[in-house]
């Protein structure tokens, strides 16, 4: 993201004037890709957008918490006098995360150091990690001890051991500090993904299983975010569950990661659909990104082939760029093209897999059809041999992680 030095300070001092911070203007920067294409508009349109908000009656802290979000919101023109509803939606949410973060403090000079240490106590939390909450002045050490008390009776409530509540605690004590506004918002968003309270502790316990917390409040951020967008929520509910994006549910990072998709050229709705099709992707680095999509053109895909392929089957980004690479080769050789456009699902097959498939029935059935051999090459095990048998001298269901050293790979990227 190159920006020329003239716009750059332009930008700086047209935000500086409208009283936005260092951190904000960082931002705002950073998002540049949102506004690049009408870079002299950017004075004039924020000014209208500046004045509408408040004329409405938002405060200044409201009006740049939504241009940070919703950086194309200053070229709105508010048709009837009105904000579109994600706009309003945004703000809604936004003032309900404030009052959250107002109460999670206990009153000023109101500090019950005693009780907190007890609580953690009864929890098994050693000497060492609540003298370092002290000495560090963590979070949870101001809360409210009944704050406290009935955070962590929640998760006993609703299914997780003592035992599994201790190892919350000695990986992350702030993991456990939310307000009763902020459980009572996340209950509720959640729904609309089709989870419970139940099922998402199911993940925090799969997490637990590997040394990782998922903490509430990170995981508001991250439902909030996608609240936000068209994502199918459904499909998104049923990602998180075999997924660690709940993590990394920094609203930036994952802003940025939906930015990257959309720099490759994709639209809102095909980004979203790429999206709730493999949640991981936001994992993905946008050079990674860019790099697994051009393996495509280097075996002669279209353009409009490639953005095919990747909407209906968007776990291809969430693949190696060597595994892809060995697959196409495999693919282009034996002139199965078709099958993959026809389905661009069967990449999930292996390469070695596919080989030995390929040299099979053109070993046993040499006058097979190029079009059934395309179609029949990626049928499941139990289909792919039932039709054609399995010859004891011929492993034709190979696992991709199958070292069979007649499978030879050394293609060329061309036919």
């Amino acid at each position: 993201m190159y920006i020329k030095n003239d716009d750059l300070q332009y930008i700086i001092k047209t935000f500086k004037s409208f009283n936005y911070s260092k951190k904000e203007i960082n931002k705002i920067i950073k998002n540049f890709n949102y506004y690049k294409k009408h870079l002299f508009k950017i004075q004039s349109s924020y000014e209208f957008y500046n004045t509408k908000m408040l004329e409405f009656g938002y405060s200044e802290e409201i009006i740049h918490a939504l241009f940070l979000e919703f950086p194309k919101v200053m070229f709105c023109r508010f048709r009837n006098n009105k904000l579109r509803q994600e706009y309003l939606d945004f703000i809604d949410q936004y003032q309900t995360c404030q009052r959250a973060k107002e109460s999670a403090l206990v009153s000023e000079f109101h500090y019950e150091f005693d009780k907190i240490k007890q609580i953690l106590k009864f929890y098994d939390v050693d000497d060492e990690r609540i003298n370092n909450a002290f000495a560090h002045k963590l979070p949870i050490i101001f809360m409210d001890p009944d704050q406290l008390s009935k955070n962590l009776s929640f998760y006993i409530k609703n299914g997780l051991t003592k035992e599994e509540l201790r190892t919350i605690l000695k990986l992350n004590l702030n993991s456990v500090c939310f307000t009763d506004d902020e459980l009572e918002d996340f209950t509720k968003i959640i729904v609309a993904f089709g989870l419970t309270i139940e099922s998402y502790l199911e993940i925090v316990k799969k997490m637990l299983a590997r040394n990782s917390v998922i903490t509430l409040k990170e995981s508001l951020e991250f439902f909030t975010w996608a609240h936000s967008k068209k994502f199918d929520y459904q499909k998104i509910g049923n990602g998180i569950k075999t997924s660690s994006i709940l993590l990394k549910s920094n609203p930036d990072y994952l802003e940025r990661s939906y930015n990257d998709i959309m720099d490759l050229g994709y639209t809102e709705e095909d980004t979203c659909s790429i999206i709730s099709g493999a949640l991981t992707i936001l994992g993905v680095k946008g050079k990674n990104l860019k790099n697994k999509r051009d393996v495509l053109k280097e075996f002669d895909f279209s353009e409009e082939e490639i953005i095919y392929i990747t909407i209906v089957f968007p776990a291809y980004f969430t693949m190696g760029e060597e595994n892809l690479r060995e697959k196409l080769k495999v693919i282009v050789h034996h002139n199965l093209v078709s099958a993959i456009l026809d389905n661009p699902r069967n990449l999930i097959q292996g390469a070695k897999l596919t080989e030995a498939r390929c040299n099979y029935l053109k070993l046993y059935y040499p006058n097979i059809q190029p079009t059934e051999l395309a179609k029949d090459i990626f049928k499941k095990k139990c289909d792919f041999n039932k039709k054609y048998g399995n010859r004891e001298d011929n492993v034709i269901n190979e696992p991709e992680s199958s070292n069979d050293s007649s499978v030879n790979l050394q293609y060329k990227n061309t036919l």
